[in-house]
């Protein structure tokens, strides 16, 4: 008896280790990290490809349910656009810093497309600079943006983007960054600096182009969008039963040019042949410096639909009265925030308070962020700073270097202002608008693409 119960206990324990040798060896990695560089022999497009690939691509190893690619210190000169992400699981692609871990489209390629069959993954980009990216679009059925398309949840951190530009030879609706997605979303923007993009949008959000159902949230945070060649965002809703929200925060928001647009922050894109319903836009603690819109003049006016609202919550500052029919008491109108010029502070690009600004001591405390986009702690004194910025000594800050040249995309010598010439001409045919055949085709696609 005691041999037989010995045997079966040998019995046992040996299904036990084999089992467990099988959930090991044989299961799929949860999660991977893959780190490049410029010269590593997995590179940035493999680990890409590889991290939704069982098998591994090139020299990188398998993909799990979570990822995260490193990106080492360098310049990247992308080659080829970046691949799509088509495949379900988590993403992270994470920059050493954004002055040293650049990424350059050689002023021809496109970023990144992400769309995987589900709509629930998370995605992650930080600390990277994003350079000379233009979209390539076949016509009003691809939706390519010239850095990000994606489904399901975005954060991005810490990053600069400039001298892109997006166009659509069909339909010249273009943008950076946008979500295609069909359920819900919330994409999260913070610490981050736009500069000498062109293009319709810098950031669109909404249940567009795809007739999205779900809800979706724009947050964006502690960012400083300045030179630009395009309005800042466009949060737009096609879904009867959906809510979409854009919460703006601490954002300083100067020198744009929103060639044809309503307003530098456009709600429910002005195309009577489509039909929308209401989006909300809160605002607090931003700065509106000398922008220029073609349509209605000013700084910051937004044209609103029936249901649309506007809703300040105090702390913002404009530096004309555009914003007036949207401020509450505690903004600030007609005043001039005495912005210096595009700063290079600790990583990120801001444009520095003078020690006289308006914007210091001006904004809200309750719900604002703890630090600035610099991380910088707020408050510097006894209450908090509008604007990305917050004011902790006289004048530029020590060691700031001045922002490179305007009108060019970096490295190649190309003129943008023919772009602007041609996009102006385009605006005012109203080719701008024409959204819904845009939908249309990418739905018939995607119908055809199902069959």
């Amino acid at each position: 008896m005691p041999n037989k119960i010995f045997n079966t206990i040998k019995l046992s324990l040996g299904a036990i280790f084999a089992f467990a040798f099988l959930f090991v060896f044989s299961s799929p990695a949860q999660a991977t990290v893959y780190n490049v560089t410029p010269t590593s022999a997995c590179s940035l497009n493999d680990a890409i490809i590889a991290a939704g690939n069982p098998a591994g691509y090139g020299s990188c190893p398998a993909g799990g349910t979570s990822n995260t690619i490193n990106v080492g210190a360098g310049e990247y000169f992308i080659i080829g656009s970046l691949p799509d992400i088509n495949y379900d699981g988590d993403l992270s692609i994470v920059g050493e810093n954004p002055t040293t871990t650049i990424l350059d489209g050689n002023a021809s390629n496109a970023g990144l497309r992400i769309d995987p069959p589900s709509d629930n993954n998370n995605y992650s980009i930080s600390n990277l600079t994003f350079r000379n990216f233009v979209s390539i679009v076949s016509g009003p059925s691809d939706y390519r943006t010239a850095l990000a398309s994606y489904k399901g949840n975005m954060n991005v951190n810490n990053i600069i983007v400039r001298n892109n530009q997006c166009s659509n030879p069909s339909i010249p609706i273009c943008l950076l960054f946008g979500n295609t997605g069909n359920g819900d979303t919330v994409f999260n923007l913070t610490n981050s600096s736009f500069y000498y993009n062109f293009g319709a949008f810098l950031v669109a959000v909404g249940t567009l182009p795809s007739g999205n159902s779900g809800d979706v949230t724009l947050n964006m945070i502690n960012n400083t969008i300045s030179n630009n060649n395009s309005a800042a965002i466009d949060v737009t809703n096609v879904s009867s039963g959906s809510t979409v929200v854009a919460n703006l925060i601490n954002n300083t928001i100067a020198n744009n040019s929103g060639i044809g647009f309503d307003g530098i922050l456009v709600m429910n894109v002005n195309d009577e042949t489509i039909t929308t319903y209401p989006v909300t836009l809160n605002l607090k603690n931003n700065i509106f410096y000398a922008n220029n819109v073609d349509i209605g003049g000013g700084t910051c006016p937004v044209t609103l639909k029936p249901g649309d609202t506007i809703a300040s919550q105090g702390g913002n500052l404009s530096s004309d009265s555009s914003c007036l029919p949207y401020f509450i008491g505690s903004d600030k109108s007609n005043i001039d925030p005495l912005l210096n010029v595009l700063t290079l502070d600790n990583g990120t690009y801001v444009r520095p308070l003078a020690a006289n600004s308006a914007a210091i001591g001006s904004a809200i405390s309750s719900g604002s962020p703890s630090t600035d986009q610099r991380g910088v702690t707020r408050p510097q004194g006894g209450a908090y700073d509008s604007g990305s910025y917050e004011y902790n000594g006289p004048g530029v800050p020590s060691g700031g270097t001045p922002y490179p040249p305007a009108g060019y995309l970096v490295g190649t010598g190309r003129d943008l202002r023919w772009i602007l010439i041609a996009s102006a001409f385009l605006v005012a045919s109203g080719s701008i608008f024409a959204f819904k055949s845009f939908h249309q085709n990418r739905q018939n696609k995607k119908t055809h693409q199902k069959s």
